[in-house]
């Protein structure tokens, strides 16, 4: 619900207002200089690819980070169910480990995806665009989390 909540808030409102900097850059380079206009529509293919990249690349590792975070989810809620079981043959060792094992390929894709976004924002950063691409990571994290949401309410029981 976070997730949603953090890519419904002002994320949306600080993309859209780099995208209107965009258009408001490209009209005043083109009333100041036609030459000017023409380096900055050079460089926006660029910062196009840049988002692109960053997209895919933060959605697929927000996909699998969700993944790993439900998988230690499951083993902790399957522990805590069967706690009598566990106890029984001192296996506590055992689901610890197993716990822990899920918890550290969570951490490795969010490390992963942090890197993602330091990369994407670096070189949107290096193309004079502003703060959008952490704005687009949390957007599409909410676009994650609301289809898993979705997903859970449209099951059939």
């Amino acid at each position: 619900m976070e997730k949603i909540k953090d890519g419904a808030s002002d994320k949306i409102s600080i993309l859209l207002q780099a995208i209107g900097a965009l258009i408001a850059g490209l009209a005043i380079a083109s009333y100041q200089s036609w030459r000017m206009t023409l380096v900055v529509v050079i460089v926006i293919p660029f910062v196009i690819l840049s988002l692109y990249g960053s997209a895919r690349s933060i959605s697929a590792a927000i996909y699998k980070e969700m993944n790993a975070y439900s998988a230690a989810g499951g083993v902790a809620e399957e522990v805590i169910s069967g706690i009598r079981t566990v106890m029984a043959f001192n296996a506590q060792p055992f689901e610890i480990e197993r716990y822990r094992k899920y918890l550290a390929k969570g951490k490795a894709v969010g490390i992963q995806k942090a890197g993602f976004t330091g990369f994407f924002s670096g070189l949107y950063q290096l193309f004079i665009m502003g703060a959008a691409i952490p704005q687009i990571s949390v957007i599409l994290g909410a676009k994650s989390a609301a289809g898993e949401i979705f997903s859970i309410i449209d099951r059939v029981s």
